[in-house]
């Protein structure tokens, strides 16, 4: 592992199942650190468009926040995709737990949400990786930054 970051739970053997246990490791820049990133710019791609908002919504946890929405720019009616997204959410246990929902191609719906394993304090950025090698596809990692600086690492 690099730099600060530690192993906090699970086994390798639970990176085999997608069944919801999890191999979690924390990575923390140090006490007292804060790197704040505001952009100042974004471009919108596909189908993506504007809603509302701003950037200066992006700068702080006040319930305002600018939004887009994405369309779809293409279907096909004999290639059904599945998906999977994790997200903050203040549902269930709250903010500190972020939460992750697997979308069925078969059936076009999205499954119930699933809450994971607490990132420490309330969660600021949740990004997800799925595995581009199709037999592979189940393989997901997910990443959280937290309030306290922290970062965590759930693979399944």
């Amino acid at each position: 592992m690099l730099g600060s970051t530690g192993y906090l739970s699970g086994a390798l053997s639970n990176l085999q199942a997608d069944d919801g246990t999890y191999m979690n490791f924390r990575s923390y820049m140090g006490d007292n650190v804060t790197n704040n990133y505001f952009p100042s710019g974004y471009s919108l791609l596909g189908s993506t468009g504007y809603l509302s908002g701003s950037l200066s919504g992006l700068q702080a946890d006040d319930g305002v926040y600018m939004n887009l929405r994405s369309y779809v720019s293409a279907t096909s009616s004999t290639s059904k995709t599945d998906a999977f997204i994790a997200y903050r959410s203040n549902t269930a246990s709250g903010l500190n737990y972020p939460k992750n929902s697997l979308w069925d191609g078969d059936i076009a719906a999205w499954g119930s949400p699933s809450e994971m394993a607490t990132a420490g304090s309330q969660v600021r950025l949740v990004r997800t990786a799925v595995c581009p090698i199709r037999t592979r596809a189940l393989e997901k990692i997910v990443v959280t930054l937290s309030d306290d600086g922290l970062s965590g690492c759930l693979c399944f």
